[in-house]
């Protein structure tokens, strides 16, 4: 499917209050408009890139000609208005509109934006982001509406069957996204004031050397560890609970626990011993048999309260592990979870591009979830995140990609 892209700039931009024309504004040297047509141009499915710009904004229309652009100029009478007239005046079929007031879009939003629409089988599509994060952000909005009992914000983004334009009302599908990128709407100076912010801290983070990053993230997860000391730790012999065993070593006589199921081939349990040995700390080993699996299946669907098979598959043997940590007499563990989703771990981000990588490890820190804090509820055991650690998350996060995948040589 190929679609032709309207990018809205013909708005007044009257809580600006700024002389210069919206879309102009320059941004780190690139206007706001720049942004935009950039990230669209290079998205995979948009053929054509068409300006609509109106009365108001005849410097932009100037700017956009001179470029090369393909401009429509439109009524001025707002959004929702003149997307729907550059559609009909251009007879457009599939269309994906986007607001200039969006400059942290990415090539990587918009591909996973039409790689949606193809699936939902709806006319039109919106994109949303929760209230929750433009609050967090220092952000105002007064048009919210509701999806599945949560409040969202429409951004400006949309995708449209033109050919259905003059319907009444169209079957619209509303699709969130969690990222701050898109929260970040500029119609107002504060707005701008973020975006500059935002920026100027990728900037910092983008430009630290890798030997820096090292040892900031050593010393944050030393400090992460430190506020998260358990009696005991999961051990799977991974680079992830091996760096927290050899952190936690140095501050507590800790107890290392790996359960394996008896029929596979436990490799972890050879690597969580190699990493036991080293640090010469407690080590129990349990196989667990099929059996005993499906067993502790029911009691795993009852305390997540899911039948999804994923959630309840990669529940079960943590379910195991932390009844057998339980059996021992110790009433505080500690996971790796989360350093996956931190760091890039999993196979199938190793062939994304930066801006790929980055756009779907946000979209993995907004949904991800991890039961082992509910199942150890259920068992009366505490369960420490080191990764998951506030602060520690925080560092993690505005790290940046190139530092989490890189290519060998």
């Amino acid at each position: 499917m190929k679609l032709k892209a309207l990018v809205m700039a013909g708005g007044l931009g009257t809580r600006m209050k700024l002389k210069k024309e919206k879309p102009l504004i320059k941004i780190y040297n690139k206007t706001m408009l720049e942004r935009v047509v950039e990230a669209i141009k290079n998205a995979t499915k948009v053929d054509e890139t068409i300006i609509v710009t109106s009365k108001h904004t005849p410097k932009t229309t100037k700017w956009a000609r001179k470029l090369g652009l393909r401009v429509i100029e439109a009524p001025g009478k707002g959004f929702i208005h003149d997307y729907k007239y550059a559609i009909r005046k251009l007879q457009l079929k599939k269309t994906l509109i986007v607001s200039c007031d969006l400059p942290l879009v990415t090539r990587a939003h918009i591909n996973y934006i039409i790689k949606y629409y193809e699936k939902c089988r709806k006319p039109a599509l919106t994109v949303a982001v929760p209230l929750k994060l433009y609050e967090k952000m220092g952000l105002k909005e007064k048009y919210v509406i509701k999806v599945e009992d949560e409040d969202v914000i429409p951004i400006g983004i949309n995708i449209i069957d033109g050919s259905l334009i003059n319907e009444a009302e169209m079957d619209e599908e509303v699709l969130v996204i969690e990222d701050e990128r898109l929260a970040i709407n500029v119609n107002t100076i504060n707005a701008l004031k973020v975006t500059r912010k935002f920026l100027r801290q990728r900037m910092y983070w983008e430009k630290m050397s890798i030997k820096e990053a090292c040892l900031k993230l050593c010393r944050q997860l030393e400090k992460a560890v430190r506020r998260n000391l358990t009696e005991a730790i999961l051990l799977s012999g991974g680079v992830d609970t091996s760096i927290l065993a050899l952190i936690a070593s140095k501050y507590v006589p800790l107890k290392a626990f790996t359960v394996a199921f008896k029929k596979g081939k436990p490799i972890d349990v050879k690597y969580a011993t190699i990493v036991a040995d080293f640090l010469d700390i407690e080590h129990h080993i349990y196989y667990f048999s099929e059996d005993e699996l499906f067993r502790a299946l029911p009691e795993v669907i009852k305390v997540l309260k899911t039948f999804d098979p994923m959630e309840v598959r990669n529940s079960v043997a943590i379910y195991i592990a932390l009844r057998v940590v339980k059996e021992h007499g110790v009433n505080s563990v500690m996971t790796g979870d989360g350093s996956d989703e931190l760091f890039a771990g999993y196979s199938y981000l190793l062939n994304l591009n930066l801006e790929e990588l980055e756009f779907e490890l946000r979209r993995m820190w907004s949904i991800m979830s991890f039961s082992s804090k509910i199942l150890a509820k259920k068992l009366k055991l505490e369960v420490k995140l080191p990764y998951l650690d506030d602060k520690f998350k925080s560092f993690a996060m505005k790290l940046s990609s190139k530092y989490k995948v890189k290519v060998e040589g």
